[in-house]
């Protein structure tokens, strides 16, 4: 029971969050400690297309090079229990790498169909059997007359192995545990002692917020503004290729979330990606910026906006909010701003009625249009900086 709770977090709908350390740092630890790289050439990885169950194999076609043949997997206890059984029955796709058998993911697809000339459309992610098994044999005959090298990143827990991407060659994985851990602390070494706001993990993404209220209390004393500015750090790495690693430095204004312009760094999983330099640039492009928000928060209470019926539509159509939310919730919250700010309001009272918006989409996590919510948090840290003049 016990081995079959830990191989279940190979499933695609593994996930975990919260907002303590502890276990942060214990998920990432074990998750990099399951995540490897095999180093492979392409003519080298043999394609499966699953066809039916049997009681103790798996059926189907195995592609490699330009032969497809019937063939037999074997099927143990411990796979069928996991889920990982019931996610083949949907993919419909493994590897053979090296005699090594790989459960897959469907999304490995948007990588596998870049090793082998194409893209990921309609074609690729089509689930009909016999659609796939021509996809699978022609992705493996591509392979084998167009070889390259390549990097498989997969998961591995008591020898069950899942393959999450096929990668070039000049990928290089950036271990989540001590990249994660590393950087909070070299912050905690600047800005005192460090709040986890959340976090949440699955086996494509991570996402962590974190704050530090040392000084947000040195902001209050110093700037002595309306509302207390919370400073942090929003990390957000995937091992499979969803995103490269990006840190962004953030301000919380109760439980709304900005972005401060500058002070973002993105590095991509290349061999030129070393942890040392990471932690470098996050601290030199990151630290400097804090004091952008306090000081622009400043600068709009002394502006005054005599005309907000004109203003407002300016500023959504100059921050992007349509891009981030969507053409009918810009329109219905821009008629909200509207009607709650009146004909004359302060800059600062523009800027603040906006953050309680952006904290409500925080709270409820809207993601419209598939943007996302980075997406919302840079279109409200856009109407921040909004050139009144």
């Amino acid at each position: 029971m016990k081995f079959m709770k830990e191989t279940s977090k190979l499933l695609d709908s593994w996930s975990v969050s919260g907002n303590d350390f502890q276990t942060l740092y214990k998920e990432l630890e074990e998750l990099s400690a399951r995540t490897k790289v095999l180093p492979i050439n392409s003519r080298d990885i043999r394609i499966f297309t699953f066809q039916k169950m049997k009681e103790k194999e798996i059926f189907g076609f195995l592609h490699s090079g330009q032969k497809s043949i019937a063939y037999t997997l074997p099927k143990n206890e411990e796979e069928t229990e996991s889920g990982l059984v019931q996610e083949l029955e949907s993919n419909r796709l493994m590897f053979l790498m090296r005699q090594d058998k790989m459960w897959s993911t469907k999304k490995v697809l948007r990588t596998l169909s870049q090793r082998a000339g194409s893209k990921m459309g309609d074609f690729a992610m089509c689930d009909d059997p016999v659609v796939s098994f021509h996809r699978n044999a022609g992705y493996a005959a591509y392979m084998t007359v167009n070889p390259s090298d390549c990097m498989v990143l997969y998961r591995e827990i008591g020898g069950i192995k899942k393959a999450y991407a096929v990668f070039t060659d000049v990928y290089k994985m950036i271990p989540q545990f001590p990249i994660v851990k590393d950087l909070i602390e070299a912050f905690e070494k600047e800005m005192g002692q460090a709040v986890l706001k959340c976090y949440s993990i699955d086996n494509y993404q991570t996402d962590i917020l974190v704050t530090f209220p040392k000084v947000r209390d040195d902001f209050a004393r110093t700037y002595n503004l309306p509302v207390k500015l919370s400073p942090g750090l929003h990390i957000h790495m995937s091992d499979v290729g969803d995103s490269s690693f990006i840190i962004h430095g953030m301000i919380g204004v109760r439980n709304a979330i900005v972005y401060i312009p500058g002070a973002e760094y993105t590095r991509p999983h290349t061999k030129k990606a070393s942890l040392d330099q990471i932690k470098k640039n996050v601290e030199m492009k990151v630290f400097a910026e804090y004091t952008k928000v306090p000081k622009r928060m400043l600068e709009l209470l002394m502006i005054d906006v005599d005309d907000t019926e004109s203003l407002i539509p300016k500023l959504f159509k100059s921050c992007g909010f349509e891009r981030a939310i969507g053409r009918i919730a810009t329109k219905k919250l821009m008629a909200e701003v509207l009607q709650s700010l009146g004909s004359k309001a302060t800059a600062y009272e523009v800027a603040t009625l906006l953050l309680e918006y952006e904290e409500e989409y925080e709270r409820k996590q809207h993601f419209y249009n598939g943007t996302g919510i980075d997406a919302v948090r840079s279109a409200f840290m856009n109407a921040l900086f909004f050139n009144y003049d």
